[in-house]
């Protein structure tokens, strides 16, 4: 757990003279403004245990962004995060733990950004081609790509990796899908093959805009071609 400063406060000093002892009495009876608590002394062990939680997961996806799963060391995230090595075995029992824990807390980070561009979208078809567009833009800019793609599926094993993405990410585009179909702007096909179609490919094309020698025109071309396919969809519902 994260370490807290416990401080005491002194007594004054008494005054010489002949009140001197009677002045320093008074004193100690009075409470040290250090006597009071302080939020940190305040906080529950629940508190401290969350504190504790998010400083080893930003430490985390820090170092495995940086320096992958392999590379990265139980030692230097709990020096960065403040702790001690043994926090880390304590609420994530082992490194592959507490790197599932990152690869979580980046996904659910990621669909909150997605949802955010989705509900200002003029139309839920809008929307779905929209949230495309921002996970490849986040996936990509801020370095969680080796996490969430590289990384994960080798570290947690394939099914799981697919488990938790569909949960977290499927999930939230599936919605998206079948409100698309049930307002008449997706044709009515199957929303669970639809959704695990777009959601492959969406984690496909992040690997080769990644890999690609020229990342933002790879980007594009990715996003214009999502765009079209999403908009025959479109135009076969209206037939």
């Amino acid at each position: 757990p994260l370490v807290r400063a416990d401080r005491r406060g002194k007594a004054a000093a008494a005054h010489r003279g002949g009140r001197g002892a009677s002045q320093a009495a008074a004193t100690r009876a009075q409470p040290s403004s250090t006597d009071v608590k302080s939020p940190a002394r305040s906080k529950t062990n629940a508190q401290w245990s969350e504190l504790t939680q998010a400083a080893l997961l930003r430490a985390a996806r820090e170092a495995f962004a940086t320096r992958g799963y392999e590379d990265a060391s139980l030692e230097a995230i709990a020096a960065a995060a403040s702790v001690t090595k043994g926090s880390i075995y304590h609420h994530y029992r082992d490194k592959r733990g507490l790197f599932r824990a990152v690869f979580e807390d980046v996904q659910r980070g990621i669909v909150a950004r997605i949802d955010q561009v989705v509900t200002s979208s003029p139309t839920y078809l809008e929307g779905i081609v929209r949230g495309c567009e921002a996970f490849l833009k986040i996936v990509v800019t801020e370095g969680v790509a080796r996490i969430v793609l590289t990384d994960a599926p080798s570290v947690l094993g394939w099914t799981v990796w697919r488990a938790i993405d569909n949960e977290i990410g499927g999930r939230s585009l599936r919605t998206g899908i079948e409100a698309a179909m049930r307002a008449g702007e997706i044709a009515p096909i199957d929303a669970g093959a639809l959704t695990t179609l777009i959601n492959g490919a969406l984690n496909e094309t992040a690997l080769t805009i990644v890999e690609s020698r020229d990342p933002e025109q790879t980007r594009r071309v990715a996003v214009a071609t999502i765009r079209r396919v999403l908009e025959n969809l479109h135009r076969t519902a209206m037939e």
